[in-house]
């Protein structure tokens, strides 16, 4: 992939093209197992234990995905890890369409929650490089890309009970497999659409800076909220859908339960946005580097130059995957 600081030319149509790598990773990749969890465990005789196990080890892959993506971006580049995490993950959902294997199913959930990493976090890495090519809206740009979250929860809600209800009609053996097929169907076209904007946002220069260790200890908090956060949204998505369904919810009525997941999506983008605005005035203002890049500083600009990065040094060291807004890997 080529390393250039020439913006796109249609950076929002970039940003929304670059979301859909949100919505593959996390929309139609994990939460749309809870929609097809209530006719796969009927089907399959599953306790809710074991149900509840297969969303465990997506969650498992995606630690150990997140554990080798900056080493994968580093010698593939992160364009090619986003695009092959992409394919990697159409495949395993498509693979879930044409199994009925319990253990086959969870390896299945391992490998998806592996792909969804790698596009999780290099497609964050090139939304952060776009926002630093247009500082204004950089917030603007970041959540647009993690609001692609919602409009995968709401494509997932549409495409289930569509499929689903189509497999039932045609006397499938495997009802649930059909959704499974066109989830996979929908991450292939969606890594389609996403592949050339993608490419066309570019790579960094690799920081000439020493490396810094993670800091742990800067990180904790976080970490912590982090891990509360999956406890619980990991067990609500999960079973919500399986629980209206016990409580008597009618089956056309409780896929409707995720719609306002896409409107929720897209409140990320707003959220971001006006937030994002005051942070970067004041970072600008209090910064002589970022100063310089916009020619306000003329003694940093030299420095600037050199460096080819809008960060400050001591802010690279708080990053833990990417070292930066938009250097890449290699500063982590």
């Amino acid at each position: 992939m080529p390393t250039h600081d020439h913006s796109p030319a249609h950076p929002l149509a970039t940003a929304l093209a670059l979301s859909l790598g949100a919505a593959i990773a996390l929309g139609l990749s994990r939460f749309s197992y809870g929609l097809l969890l209530p006719p796969m465990r009927a089907d399959l005789g599953w306790s809710y234990l074991l149900a509840g196990a297969m969303n465990t080890f997506n969650a498992l892959g995606y630690f150990l995905g997140a554990l080798a993506t900056p080493a994968l971006m580093r010698r593939l580049g992160v364009w090619r890890l986003l695009i092959a995490g992409c394919v990697l993950a159409s495949v395993f959902m498509l693979m879930s369409g044409l199994v009925s294997d319990t253990t086959t199913l969870f390896l299945q959930r391992v490998c998806a929650g592996v792909a969804s990493a790698f596009i999780f976090i290099a497609g964050g890495v090139l939304a952060a490089r776009l926002g630093s090519m247009h500082s204004q809206r950089a917030g603007f740009y970041i959540g647009l890309y993690y609001g692609g979250t919602g409009f995968g929860i709401a494509l997932s809600a549409l495409l289930v009970p569509a499929a689903l209800a189509a497999a039932q009609e045609h006397g499938a053996a495997h009802a649930w497999q059909w959704p499974w097929l066109a989830l996979g169907i929908a991450c292939l076209l969606a890594t389609a659409i996403m592949a050339l904007p993608a490419k066309a946002i570019g790579e960094a220069p690799r920081a000439l800076d020493t490396p810094r260790r993670f800091a742990w200890r800067d990180f904790a908090p976080s970490l912590a909220g982090y891990f509360m956060f999956g406890v619980g949204y990991i067990g609500y998505m999960t079973f919500v859908i399986a629980l209206l369904k016990q409580q008597g919810m009618p089956p056309g009525a409780h896929h409707r339960v995720l719609h306002p997941a896409g409107p929720g999506g897209s409140g990320v983008v707003a959220h971001l946005g006006p937030h994002a605005r005051p942070l970067q005035r004041r970072r600008i203002a209090g910064d002589p580097e970022c100063r310089a890049g916009r020619g306000e500083h003329p003694a940093g600009a030299d420095q600037l130059r050199a460096r080819r990065l809008p960060l400050r040094p001591g802010l690279r060291r708080r990053v833990p995957v990417g070292g930066g807004l938009d250097d890449g890997p290699g500063a982590a």
